[in-house]
């Protein structure tokens, strides 16, 4: 299965580490042969911050993305802010379904002592998981697959990094009609 081309974003500050993004970069590249191409930064304005201000809603980050970035293709936005939505303390991303736009965050995704391998798989199952919300796929109830909901990082260390055989059908689906 071949991605749209993919344009990666750093979101903030503070903006993720440089060597991550250039990991992911790598594995899109690997796993789905896509084209994979970096953006300016995106800064985030303090009128965006929320109390603390190390946190912050992650729809204006998206409304952003989409105002600045045009189709075709999907941008992801990747930010190490601690994100949440309307009705939730927190989120580790957010996309538009069935769009172009997503933003992943990394601050709920690291663990103590820090492990660059674990917080390598959590991202890649989270970025995957938006990716599939812009291919307009839905969560899915097996705990397993990659668009599984997550309400903890203990549920996103359940998840695989790919998809259920279901999903990665209606993904392929999507994106070769």
């Amino acid at each position: 299965m071949r991605l749209p081309p993919v344009r990666l974003v750093s979101v903030g500050p503070p903006h993720p580490d440089t060597e991550l993004v250039a990991w992911l970069a790598g594995e899109l590249r690997r796993r789905f042969g896509a084209h994979v191409g970096f953006a300016l930064p995106l800064a985030i304005p303090p009128r965006w911050r929320a109390d603390p201000p190390s946190r912050v809603p992650s729809s204006p980050i998206v409304d952003a993305l989409v105002a600045r970035f045009p189709p075709p293709g999907w941008t992801l936005g990747l930010a190490s802010v601690d994100l949440f939505a309307d009705g939730r303390d927190f989120v580790f991303g957010e996309a538009t379904h069935g769009g172009f736009w997503a933003v992943v965050s990394t601050a709920r995704l690291l663990s103590a002592p820090p492990d660059e391998p674990l917080l390598r798989a959590r991202l890649l199952r989270e970025v995957l998981h938006e990716f599939g919300h812009l291919a307009g796929l839905d969560h899915c109830d097996n705990p397993a697959c990659a668009m599984a909901f997550a309400a903890s990082v203990g549920d996103v260390d359940r998840k695989k990094t790919e998809f259920c055989s279901g999903c990665a059908a209606r993904l392929t689906r999507a994106l070769h009609p």
